[in-house]
């Protein structure tokens, strides 16, 4: 992949239009995708009634079968609600000489061992097969959020049966109702990978009064930090939570991030070696930078501090101990992805430019879209299909 630019009055005129047709496009395939089983039905008449009439007396001699929207896991004991597996914590730092690096790392670290992985039943109405749980290993001290939540989107055959294929840990973006983690789940899903969108603290059924309140509260603001630390922390030990798993090939995790996730997945880049693959999506670095200088929803963390009376001081000495440039030199860059927005106001360029600097990203490593943060989901159906080649999904493997 090579970086985008694109200068010419010509080129930008190309691309409004195209944008126009490309949203459409996105808007009837995520409808088609998202209810599948509505395709093909028309309006009600007499023609229609005779037409279903003859297409039933059809079905009666002939059934074709239909293609599920998920996996089926009905008799296979192995994934039965309730199952229990023990996984093992692999998290190896290694030697690190750049002292602030090393400070950053043990601020994040946590006495290994193994733990207990379990498998829950979802929630009435959401989409994936299975709800993964295991302990945090940064507690905070609130049963209900330090009990991790991933949501599993199981990878399957055309007639739904699960299927053994590499695995992609997914950190959603900052909105309540997840939903750009969720359809960047189910899209790689769709690509063949199983997908684990983890539930970062303070979201989903991790959510509860006691970090409900750091959320509410303007004085509360910077409790969020210790939030962020543990965010990082499950997403790593996530990667030996699902590689515990039956049907995932361990060989080949990825993590991806988007926005807020982008920040978390990054971080977790500079780790260690723990994952096989690292695709962070409108994130950088110099967390600083956005929260002091970027717009919209950057903007109104800014407001939300300063109304909480906290002093940029107080600030930087917050985010210094969540900052992706810390252990950015750690990254591996052959194994790592940056897509960023050129026209991006909330996470500026320079924080995405600082970041691929940081960790030596390649031009083809760093991928610069012609996009602000959100027209940026116009990017989505590519970036998907990249990701599932990169992972070496069964559906692209020749």
């Amino acid at each position: 992949m090579r970086l985008m630019t694109f200068q010419s009055t010509a080129a930008c005129n190309w691309l409004k239009a195209w944008q126009s047709v490309a949203v459409m496009g996105i808007i009837l395939a995520v409808s088609c995708w998202m209810n599948r089983s509505a395709v093909g039905q028309e309006p009600r008449s007499a023609a229609s009634d005779s037409r279903q009439s003859a297409v039933a007396s059809d079905q009666a001699s002939a059934e074709k079968p239909v293609k599920p929207t998920g996996a089926n896991l009905e008799g296979i004991a192995e994934l039965a609600v309730g199952r229990e597996f023990t996984a093992q914590d692999t998290l190896n730092c290694g030697q690190e000489d750049n002292e602030d690096a090393r400070e950053c790392l043990d601020g994040l670290s946590w006495q290994l061992g193994k733990f207990k992985v379990q498998l829950a039943q979802p929630r009435v109405g959401d989409r994936m097969e299975r709800m993964v749980r295991f302990d945090s290993p940064l507690p905070l001290g609130d049963s209900t959020n330090d009990l991790v939540a991933v949501e599993w989107y199981v990878a399957h055959d055309e007639l739904g049966r699960p299927v053994r294929a590499p695995a992609m840990v997914v950190v959603h973006e900052s909105g309540s109702g997840m939903t750009v983690g969720r359809m960047i789940a189910q899209g790689l899903r769709a690509h063949g990978l199983h997908t684990f969108m983890m539930q970062m603290p303070g979201y989903g059924v991790r959510k509860s009064a006691q970090i409900g309140e750091a959320h509410a509260k303007e004085a509360d603001a910077l409790r969020l930090i210790p939030a962020m630390k543990q965010a990082i922390a499950d997403a790593r030990r996530a990667r030996d939570a699902v590689a515990a798993l039956p049907y995932v090939d361990s060989s080949m995790i990825g993590i991806q991030g988007t926005s807020l996730g982008g920040f978390v997945t990054a971080t977790v880049g500079g780790f260690d070696a723990g994952f096989d693959r690292v695709f962070v999506l409108l994130a950088g670095g110099d967390l600083n930078q956005v929260i002091f200088n970027g717009a919209k929803d950057a903007a109104n963390v800014r407001q939300r501090l300063e109304e909480a009376g906290a002093t940029p001081e107080m600030i930087k000495e917050g985010t210094r101990h969540i900052e992706p440039l810390r252990v950015a030199h750690r990254v591996r860059p052959e194994v790592t992805w940056l897509y960023s927005g050129k026209f991006d106001d909330v996470v500026p360029p320079a924080c995405s430019h600082a970041l691929a600097k940081a960790a030596s990203l390649s031009a083809e490593h760093h991928i610069e879209m012609p996009v602000d943060h959100y027209s940026g989901a116009l990017y989505i159906p590519k970036i998907l299909l990249d990701m599932a080649k990169i992972m070496e999904s069964p559906k692209y493997k020749k």
